[in-house]
């Protein structure tokens, strides 16, 4: 198989070491989600310890792969910024052309002077907007909050290779390429865990192929039957594909399973929403936004129990409860859709251009079902631009 490195990790081996390796096992399996984010086997990352074969110079090999990859990582840490491996890596991926918005670094370990260091290497990193991981290396491995992480970085990549005319093909999904995701469910390889499994499965639902995914999690589920992440992915899926009598049962699965409560709340909660569970579902959704610390999920609870809130009466309220998510999320169509939803009930025609926002803001845009109800909503009024 040919080479075809797309991202270059700059990181020292102390800091490795350090993380009992962690660093090299969030490049095999960034390398892994790149690849299922992308559709594209081939895609590799270089990462000396596994990019360099015994007895090959090494120096020679890294400027190599250095010169190969289309995006740099760097690993930020105390350590990075004093070695002058890291540095000068740095330094001649910069020095070719158009290179400077293919850096992307990782806040690892704190650097308590990265704001003071004025050195040409800390003034180019900071001026970039950087992942920061400071939080997710103290996190189980296989955690969930991990692998997101992981995916996150992978469809940032995504996104970056869309920019550039021979990755045109990789962000296809030709009928050859849907056949592999379907075989690759079958894998022995024993290197594959049910995080692989999960973060295959998120790529796949991140472009709608709901079937293959649900494909991928049945196969992982035969293997790893007590892991409550896959039970709680596969039941997103369900959700997202819009068989929510599925979905509910899946959730109340994991909520016995023991994954964390809040989340599946969060999740659970809308699904009762949708399905006309109203007074299940905002209770639900209210211990979310009373429990929960973190602001995004209040504010993604806080959107559909506005919809449960105005069918039992409190109009008022939940458009208080809209403005709030919004202000958190304002580029999330799924508080766009609900204000439609909450506006409509109520026969005010301005829920219109609230359904037509719903298709424009996409962070997180709305799932298959959502899309299909505003456009028949629209169609209805003979809404046109």
């Amino acid at each position: 198989m040919t080479t075809n490195y797309v991202v270059f990790v700059s990181y020292t081996h102390d800091d490795d070491a350090y993380e009992n390796g962690g660093i090299t096992k969030l490049a095999e399996r960034l390398e892994r989600s790149i690849r299922a984010y992308t559709g594209q086997k081939d895609l590799q990352v270089f990462f000396d310890q596994k990019s360099i074969e015994w007895g090959e110079a090494w120096r020679e090999r890294i400027a190599d792969g250095l010169a190969e990859s289309t995006i740099l990582i760097t690993i930020m840490t105390p350590t990075f910024f004093v070695s002058q491996e890291c540095r000068h890596e740095l330094e001649d991926f910069l020095s070719q052309p158009d290179r400077k918005d293919w850096l992307l670094p990782i806040y690892y370990i704190d650097v308590p002077d990265l704001g003071e260091r004025e050195d040409p290497v800390s003034n180019t990193i900071r001026e970039r907007q950087y992942e920061d991981w400071r939080e997710l290396r103290m996190a189980t491995p296989s955690s969930k909050k991990v692998r997101k992480g992981i995916e996150h970085l992978a469809t940032r990549i995504r996104d970056l290779l869309k920019a550039t005319l021979r990755s045109e093909s990789a962000m296809t999904m030709p009928e050859p390429m849907l056949e592999y995701r379907a075989q690759a469910t079958n894998t022995t390889n024993e290197d594959v865990d049910w995080f692989d499994y999960a973060m295959e499965a998120n790529a796949l639902s991140d472009i709608e192929e709901f079937g293959l995914a649900r494909a991928v999690l049945t196969e992982a589920l035969a293997q790893f039957a007590d892991e409550a992440d896959l039970i709680f992915e596969l039941a997103t899926v369900d959700w997202y594909d819009g068989w929510l009598e599925q979905a509910a049962a899946g959730f109340e699965k994991a909520l016995k399973s023991g994954i964390d409560r809040l989340d599946v709340l969060q999740c659970l909660g809308q699904v009762h929403i949708e399905l006309g569970d109203y007074e299940v579902g905002v209770n639900e959704l209210t211990e979310v936004i009373e429990k929960h610390s973190d602001p995004i999920a209040k504010a993604y609870a806080r959107s559909t129990r506005a919809v449960g809130l105005a069918v039992l009466g409190n109009h008022n309220t939940a458009l208080d409860e809209l403005n709030s998510a919004e202000r958190e999320t304002p580029r999330n169509a799924w508080v766009h859709f609900n204000r439609g939803l909450v506006l409509d009930s109520n026969g005010d025609p301005s829920a219109i251009r609230c359904y037509v926002n719903s298709l424009v803001f996409n962070d997180p845009p709305l799932n298959r079902p959502k899309r299909l109800m505003v456009l028949e909503r629209l169609a209805e009024v003979e809404w046109h631009t």
